[in-house]
């Protein structure tokens, strides 16, 4: 999966958790369809279309 943030955001908000202080992550937020575009790709699809699901 692979994201990306269109344009210049105009504030971001700096996160203390381990993982995010430990790579340096900022947050920018705005909305799927305006400036953010999510692309999601199966590296396998078929082997994922035949996971056993538990119902």
């Amino acid at each position: 999966m692979t994201w990306v943030f269109g344009g210049q955001p105009e504030a971001a908000t700096i996160c203390n958790c381990t993982l995010c202080r430990l790579y340096g992550v900022l947050w920018a937020y705005d909305f799927e369809g305006e400036r953010i575009e999510v692309n999601l790709r199966l590296a396998e699809p078929q082997e994922v279309a035949e996971l056993a699901l538990p119902l």
